[in-house]
């Protein structure tokens, strides 16, 4: 095939199956939702000291300095919407919002953003100007002229453009002799297999598979070649221990749109039959305009309630943007109750977020952390009591609270909390020589020593459990020792 032929394929010649553009826009917001949500652990740390630094200098003297609340009701508006567009059905509008309520959130600040966050923000402006396929004429010269796809072939232009600055980027001697990438690679199995293979290597073989990567994208009949090179490489990166956030299941999803469409419809046609049941069942259940009406608020009231579990600070309007949302949802659709029910659905997803994720517990662990640092204790109590009724294994959380405690005079209360935080991690240095000091001061010398050895196992310089330790055995005599 030659070169023009090639180009005229991919640009004008493009077509992606319903299913496939079904699945791939499911995984992409499903993630995408996830990591919104993620995003509101974060919150907290905006506003703090009344200090910002935006993406763009210009940006500083016309945006407001975020707020924790603000900032909580963007990111959990961003995972409603995403998780709304997961379900299929949405309209225009919903992207538009999305990609709005996203360029708000990530260029408002540069306090907590990935790299792949600006990826993220060009591809929903991407599907905000160009609509998605299903929200497109149908007819027959659209699909001649390959209209509904401009926003699956835009996507995968900027997917190849972000590989060849990847390159361009890399081509740095740091990079190039490894140093780099031997800071970034924690310990575990990966590492000991680059050091086999060698930094500068592994490093120059990463610039090789991204320029491959730049180009394979461009020609269909390679794109299996591209999926294999493509999805090993960022799966080896998230099994590497880097901090790249969602990173590499968003670059995944992508690769969905290369997937071969026989795949596809294997899949599709093993899942028919359930399907053509259900939609037996739909159009023999016809739903009046009122009775749908009468079913979405039902299940958008559900939805309200079951966001209730969302103990934020910004409950109420993350709330009203839940039912607001929904209610302008079904009222500009033709079937009310299908859009109350998805409503609900992505409701009780972001429930599902609140109590599967640490999301929450991050929110109020920075929660904390600004008001210990304003020196306001009594709330920094209330928020680190949060922490550990959100997660009692947490053992940062109990040191924080019971550092907290302290401040505030109430020794018990601490040493309960050491105590409390020992009963998952028992071997947690701060836990043990927080205890330690207490049982010493206490005159609990038993308890004290052995806090201290189990501290110092962590730590055997630490001084201060070296002086709780030899304290106690000269005090207990000779059996203490042993």
């Amino acid at each position: 095939m030659s070169a023009k032929n090639t180009y005229e394929e991919f640009w004008l010649g493009l077509r992606v199956s319903d299913e496939k553009l079904k699945l791939f826009r499911f995984a992409f917001f499903f993630v995408f939702a996830l990591d919104a949500w993620l995003q509101i652990g974060n919150a907290p740390r905006y506003g703090f000291g009344d200090f910002n630094v935006s993406h763009f200098p210009f940006l500083d003297g016309i945006l407001p300095t975020p707020s924790r609340v603000f900032m909580s009701v963007v990111f959990g508006a961003q995972s409603l919407l995403g998780l709304r567009i997961a379900l299929g059905g949405a309209r225009r509008a919903t992207y538009v919002a999305l990609a709005l309520l996203f360029a708000v959130g990530y260029f408002i600040s540069q306090l907590n953003s990935y790299q792949h966050h600006y990826l993220l923000a060009l591809a929903l402006a991407l599907l905000a100007a160009f609509p998605w396929p299903d929200l497109c004429s149908r007819d027959a010269e659209a699909e001649e002229n390959a209209e509904r796809f401009w926003p699956t072939r835009m996507l995968l232009v900027a997917l190849s453009v972000m590989y060849l600055f990847a390159v361009v980027a890399k081509l740095d001697s740091e990079w190039l002799d490894g140093s780099t990438m031997q800071r970034q690679i924690t310990d575990g199995w990966i590492r000991d297999l680059i050091v086999d293979i060698g930094w500068g290597t592994a490093a120059k073989l990463t610039i090789v598979a991204e320029l491959l990567l730049a180009g394979l994208i461009h020609v269909r009949k390679l794109w299996p070649l591209a999926i294999a090179i493509g999805v090993g490489m960022h799966m080896t990166f998230e099994f590497s221990g880097l901090r790249i956030g969602l990173f590499s299941y968003f670059m995944a999803t992508l690769y969905l749109l290369l997937l071969p469409e026989s795949w596809v419809s294997a899949v599709h046609k093993a899942l028919s039959l359930p399907r053509s049941g259900i939609k037996k069942l739909r159009e023999r259940v016809r739903i009046s305009r009122s009775v749908g009406i009468g079913i979405f608020a039902t299940t958008t009231t559900l939805g309200a309630l079951l966001t209730q579990s969302i103990f934020l600070d910004s409950i109420n309007m993350l709330t009203w943007c839940v039912i607001l949302f929904a209610v302008a949802d079904a009222a500009l659709t033709r079937n009310p109750a299908s859009a109350g029910i998805k409503a609900l659905v992505a409701c009780i997803g972001l429930w599902a977020f609140v109590h599967t994720t640490d999301g929450l517990r991050t929110y109020y662990h920075f929660w904390g952390h600004n008001d210990r640092r304003n020196n306001d204790t009594a709330s920094a109590i209330v928020h680190y009591e949060n922490v550990v009724g959100i997660d009692p294994t947490y053992a940062s959380g109990h040191s924080r609270l019971a550092a907290s405690y302290l401040r505030a005079g109430r020794k018990q209360d601490a040493l309960r909390q050491y105590e409390a935080g020992l009963l998952h991690n028992p071997k947690n240095f701060k836990l043990n020589r927080g205890a330690a000091q207490l049982y010493n001061q206490f005159g609990q010398g038993p308890e004290a020593l052995a806090a201290a050895k189990r501290a110092l196992e962590a730590r055997p310089r630490d001084q201060v459990s070296n002086q709780i330790r030899q304290h106690w055995e000269q005090s207990l005599g000779t059996n203490a020792q042993n």
